[in-house]
């Protein structure tokens, strides 16, 4: 089966469907999955572009086809149904999707003209 880790089914049933069904949830909570289930690093300004949602919720409803999608309208009753399905949480299996471009060409393609400075060990200010 794989690797498997531990999410509340809440967040994985928000980032299923793009509408925040858990109460106390984070971005830090989405951001966990999403590198989880995709099997790379996901950097914050990707959480942000379709096809990242896309291919998540891909690989989310074929590990669990009862997850909502982008139909969700009433909320509450949403979030009822996916605790009463798969219980408060479950176990998603680890992605091994490859990155199509890296995260500055696809930063350069989110903020076209803006500068991108990098910072690494070597130019940092506050060692």
């Amino acid at each position: 089966m794989g690797e498997a880790k531990e999410f509340r089914t809440l967040v994985v049933g928000t980032a299923s469907s793009g509408i925040t069904l858990a109460n106390s949830m984070s971005i830090a909570d989405i951001h966990e999955l999403s590198e989880w289930v995709l099997g790379h690093p996901v950097w914050t300004h990707e959480l942000g572009q379709d096809h990242i949602w896309k291919r998540m919720r891909e690989l989310l409803v074929a590990q669990f086809p009862d997850l909502p999608t982008d139909d969700v309208t009433d909320h509450a009753a949403a979030a009822k149904a996916l605790l009463a399905t798969y219980g408060e949480i479950i176990s998603v299996r680890r992605g091994s999707d490859e990155r199509a471009e890296s995260p500055l060409a696809s930063l350069a393609r989110v903020a076209p003209g803006k500068p991108t400075i990098v910072l690494t060990k070597e130019n940092r200010h506050d060692r």
